[in-house]
């Protein structure tokens, strides 16, 4: 009980001074006092520290979704191949060798077992392999 009598005066305390320091109307002062009289005021009291919780776990939500598409980003900016389509020339068990731009490159299968003559689809690089997936079927 002493802690939520501590935390709301520190609460109320911090509040009044804002208002005093920061307006110039006397009558600013009036609504907070007004506020810790209803029982609206008082669970508004209680509650700000849930809907800040809420509103940073939003905002981290966001910056992780923005962090992760510029990482994205970087890796295509960083090898031109990726997202580009090719054909492997080898089996890739899981490693092999692909044709891409009339240019052959060393690559490893992402999945399974690619056989030789499939489309294949670049989505990333690992040290000086790509790796490649099974590209879907070209639409017609």
């Amino acid at each position: 009980m002493i802690w939520l009598l501590a935390y709301l005066l520190i609460g109320a305390g911090v509040y009044f001074y804002m208002v005093l320091k920061y307006s110039d109307e006397p009558d600013d002062l009036l609504l907070p006092m007004l506020l810790l009289l209803t029982f609206e005021g008082w669970i508004a009291w209680l509650l700000w520290p849930f809907s800040v919780w809420l509103w940073k776990k939003d905002a981290m939500r966001v910056r992780l979704q923005k962090l992760e598409a510029a990482r994205a980003r970087r890796e295509v900016k960083k090898n031109p191949l990726i997202g580009a389509f090719g054909t492997a020339l080898t089996p890739m068990t899981p490693s092999g060798k692909v044709l891409i731009e009339e240019t052959e490159f060393p690559a490893t299968a992402q999945y399974g077992f690619i056989p030789k003559g499939e489309r294949v689809e670049v989505v990333s690089t690992r040290m000086s392999f790509l790796v490649v997936r099974k590209a879907e079927p070209q639409p017609k």
